[in-house]
């Protein structure tokens, strides 16, 4: 215990310091941004007859006046301003590829609990392995998520569970049907969804399950550049605990990052704290593209907390249609 509570306060000030470079840094990576969106517009712009005055990467007048004329030419609100719409319809390719959020690829341990909503059906199937201080948990399941609208989708979950307990009997049992569904309510260069969730008491009693759990939360992505997108979440569940008659309010705050290292090829961090279940871990992975449909998807947790495992795997294979 004494050595499992450095480790929290060793991750603690990694955590601190971390943040402190992002948010010290964030603000140039944002003005770089700003200067390169606005330059290559005003290329583009003089390239299809505008005027937008002198190529300096600045907001000026001219380019001001020269936007709101391309967007009264093309059917586009006239505000002057270099937004999302007016970006992807002047720059085509190049500012679909920069503001990308990289909506294919999911998270691991915020799997739902995140921002994209997709376009398609899509089924995550594999298998997952904890280790805890009083024994493992083994998981073979499936999740996946429907857009009935284009801005609202659906999601579930359900897996048979494996416990090998230290003290007692290992036991196998039908975990309890996760039920959600979330809302993308905020699209531009930053994408913001909400939603909710409920677990239907199906599962076994002996695997801890057959609770009726539910929350809420909403999640964030945001580009940093075209290769690196940072997301964030933060909900608030009612978990019913399986060995008692108590109900817990558990706040969950999480944080990662996606990384491309190719068209195929990405990396995935991310942290992930639970209170009152006293639950944190971290997290690395890998999503790799077999072709437009087909997903290989691998990552390890590491646990600092004693309701999560001290090791986390995943191993699955995720298809859409």
């Amino acid at each position: 215990m004494i050595m499992r509570r450095e480790m929290k306060r060793i991750l603690y000030f990694f955590i601190l310091t971390v943040s402190i470079l992002i948010l010290s840094g964030s603000e140039a990576i944002s003005e770089e941004n700003q200067y390169h969106s606005i330059y290559n517009a005003q290329k583009k712009l003089i390239e299809k007859g505008y005027q937008p005055g002198l190529i300096d990467g600045t907001m000026g007048e001219k380019t001001k006046e020269a936007i709101m004329e391309f967007q009264k030419d093309n059917g586009l609100p006239i505000t002057g301003n270099l937004d999302v719409e007016t970006e992807k319809k002047l720059l085509g390719n190049d500012a679909v590829i920069k503001n990308s959020t990289f909506d294919h690829v999911h998270q691991f341990q915020s799997f739902f609990e995140d921002s994209p909503i997709s376009s398609t059906l899509y089924m995550d199937t594999g298998l997952s392995y904890g280790d805890y201080d009083h024994g493992s948990l083994f998981g073979l399941g499936t999740r996946g998520g429907y857009p009935i609208l284009p801005k609202f989708e659906i999601n579930g979950a359900l897996n048979l569970l494996f416990v090998d307990f230290d003290h007692r009997d290992s036991e196998s049992g039908l975990s309890d049907l996760y039920v959600g569904g979330k809302y993308n309510f905020y699209d531009e260069k930053t994408k913001m969804s909400a939603g909710g969730y409920i677990t239907l008491p199906i599962g076994s009693e002996d695997v801890g399950q057959d609770n009726f759990n539910y929350g809420i939360y909403c999640a964030l992505r945001h580009p940093v550049n075209n290769k690196v997108v940072i997301t964030g979440t933060a909900g608030l569940s009612i978990i019913e605990h399986p060995w008692s008659s108590d109900d817990e309010t558990s706040i969950a705050l999480g944080g990662g990052c996606i990384y491309a290292e190719s068209e195929q090829l990405y990396f995935i961090g991310e942290l992930l704290i639970k209170t009152e279940i006293d639950y944190m871990m971290i997290s690395g992975g890998m999503d790799y593209s077999l072709n437009n449909k087909n997903k290989i998807r691998s990552a390890l947790g590491l646990g600092f907390d004693d309701g999560a495992p001290d090791v986390q795997l995943w191993l699955s294979f995720l298809f859409s249609l």
